[in-house]
C-alpha cells in the first residue's frame, strides 16, 4: 500500500506478483493488485484480481471500496468490456453517492459508454441525470445531451430520397419524441446563454432536419 500510495506502481505490482504466488486468495493483495495493474496497464492481471476479490468479498460486501468498483470498471472499459463497465460504474457511484463532482464525472463517463454502444437514447438520458444537481447542468452539457437526441432521430429518418420526403412530411411519433427532447435541451441554453450563438446554431440546423430546404423558414428565427 506504501508502494501505491508513492505512485511508484511499477514496483508495487512486482510485489504484488509475488506475494499472491505465496497467498492467492488475500483479498488486500487482491484489491492492491487491481488497483496497480490499472495504472501500469496490465490489464489482464488486474481484471482476473479483482474479479477474484470480488467473488471472495462478495461484490455487495459493505467492506468493497467505491475505488474497488471504480478500478474494476475503468479496467473493464479499456478492455471494451462497455455492458459490464457500465454496472460497475453505477455499483461505484451508489457507494459514493453524496461525493456528486465524482458523481457527475461518472456520469458523463457511462454516457459514452452507452454512446459507443450506438445507444444514443440512453446515453442522453444517462446525461440528464446531472440535471438534478444543485449545481445545475452547463451549456456544453445541454448541447451534448441535444445531440444526442437529434442523431437518434436523424437515424429513424430513410435514406432513400423520396421515402425521406414522404416521412418529413409526416414523422413518426418516435421521430417527434425525440425531436422536442433535443429541442428542450437546446431551448435551455438559449434561454440561459441568450448571448452565445451556439444554442441558438444547434436550433437552427435541428429545425433544418424536417424542413431541409427551407421552404417552411422553421430554421430562420435561430440563424
Amino acid at each position: 500500500y506504501v508502494l501505491f500510495v508513492a505512485k511508484k506502481y511499477e514496483k508495487a505490482h512486482e510485489v504484488m506478483a509475488k506475494v499472491l504466488k505465496l497467498d492467492p486468495s488475500n483479498p488486500n493483495i487482491l484489491r492492491l493488485m487491481g488497483w496497480v495493474s490499472y495504472e501500469t496497464k496490465n490489464d489482464a492481471d488486474g481484471v482476473n484480481a479483482l474479479q477474484r476479490y470480488f467473488q471472495l468479498k462478495g461484490d455487495t460486501a459493505k467492506m468493497i471500496m467505491p475505488l474497488d468498483y471504480d478500478y474494476y470498471a475503468k479496467l473493464l472499459q479499456r478492455t471494451h468490456k462497455d455492458s459490464l463497465a457500465v454496472i460497475y460504474f453505477q455499483k461505484s457511484m451508489a457507494a459514493d453517492s453524496l461525493n456528486l463532482p465524482r458523481k457527475r464525472q461518472i456520469i458523463e463517463t457511462i454516457s459514452d459508454l452507452y454512446k459507443n454502444q450506438n445507444k444514443k437514447v440512453e446515453a442522453a438520458a444517462y446525461l440528464e441525470k446531472t440535471r438534478q444537481f444543485k449545481t445545475g447542468i452547463d451549456g456544453q452539457l445541454e448541447i451534448k445531451i441535444g445531440n444526442l437526441y437529434r442523431d437518434a432521430a436523424v437515424e429513424l429518418v430513410p435514406k432513400d430520397s423520396l421515402q425521406k420526403k414522404a416521412f418529413l412530411m409526416n414523422p413518426s411519433p418516435a421521430f417527434m419524441t425525440l425531436f422536442v427532447k433535443a429541442d428542450t435541451s437546446f431551448s435551455k441554453v438559449c434561454q440561459s446563454n441568450p448571448k452565445v450563438y451556439y444554442g441558438f446554431l444547434a436550433r437552427a440546423r435541428l429545425y433544418n432536419l424536417i424542413d431541409p430546404n427551407g421552404t417552411k423558414g422553421l430554421a430562420r428565427p435561430y440563424y
